[in-house]
């Protein structure tokens, strides 16, 4: 999605570069280099005497499929909570999506709490009301993280 619809990076990031297409880049050579690892190397990579193994590649390529499927199911969700007249595509927001995640993932603040929220607001807000997308992102996290737990523990349960 940065290569091929790169989004503009805020100023107020303070980043080196102005748009997205050098992460998603960078993202794609490490997919790449994960599913040639998973591919070609069959030994352990021991690293500061850490020992990882790849999958073989049949389940490399399963994980990277199921977790693009994750990310795209997880911006559906926020994307239906939008208001209904955002100005966006699922293909636009997909982008402000991505980049939020990754902007809370880099920041270390634990599952981006706050990080995610502030991106989203500060790209999409002169589209859409600041209100209306904060209410949206406040309904996003219990539905996507805590409804799935709370049916899964019923079902546990059962």
């Amino acid at each position: 999605m940065f290569v091929l619809n790169p989004l503009q990076i805020p100023p107020q990031l303070h980043v080196a570069f102005s748009d997205v297409r050098p992460v998603g880049v960078l993202f794609l050579v490490l997919v790449f280099i994960y599913l040639l690892g998973s591919l070609f190397l069959k030994q352990p990579l021991v690293i500061r005497g850490h020992e990882f193994r790849f999958p073989n590649f049949k389940t490399g390529l399963v994980q990277v499929v199921i977790s693009s499927l994750d990310w795209l199911l997880a911006t559906g969700v926020l994307f239906v909570l939008l208001p209904a007249n955002t100005p966006l595509s699922f293909l636009d927001f997909l982008g402000v999506y991505l980049l939020a995640m990754f902007a809370g993932v880099a920041s270390n603040v634990p599952s981006g709490l706050g990080v995610f929220e502030t991106i989203i607001l500060l790209i999409l807000s002169s589209k859409v009301s600041g209100a209306a997308l904060f209410g949206s992102m406040l309904a996003y996290r219990p539905i996507y993280y805590l409804l799935p737990m709370i049916i899964v523990a019923g079902m546990l349960t059962v």
